[in-house]
């Protein structure tokens, strides 16, 4: 988890693709399952780092998650995984489905 926070300041600083894709990659990828990671998550808020665990989710929100305006999809942490994992010259509908 501790890793997953720091690429979502990486990300949200530098806006690299690799850091997105990383970002996604270990949630993906968290034993257990993406619930798990989400699980350890809901549980690090009432811990000793909680205000840093809030401040990672919201980055993460902010640059991958669907709001009242904007489609994750469309987002700029999903647009770099995207192009990251598939090339800058893939289709808009290849990218969407990553």
């Amino acid at each position: 988890m501790a890793f997953v926070c720091l690429k979502a300041y990486a990300f949200n600083q530098r806006a690299e693709r690799k850091d997105a894709h990383d970002l996604v990659y270990c949630i993906e990828h968290y034993d257990g399952s993406v619930d798990a990671a989400a699980d350890e998550f809901v549980k690090a808020l009432g811990g000793k780092h909680k205000e840093v665990i809030a401040e990672s989710l919201t980055l993460l929100a902010h640059h991958f998650v669907d709001d009242e305006r904007t489609k994750g999809f469309t987002k700029d942490g999903a647009v770099a995984v995207a192009k990251f994992e598939l090339g800058e010259d893939t289709d808009r509908d290849t990218r969407i489905l990553r």
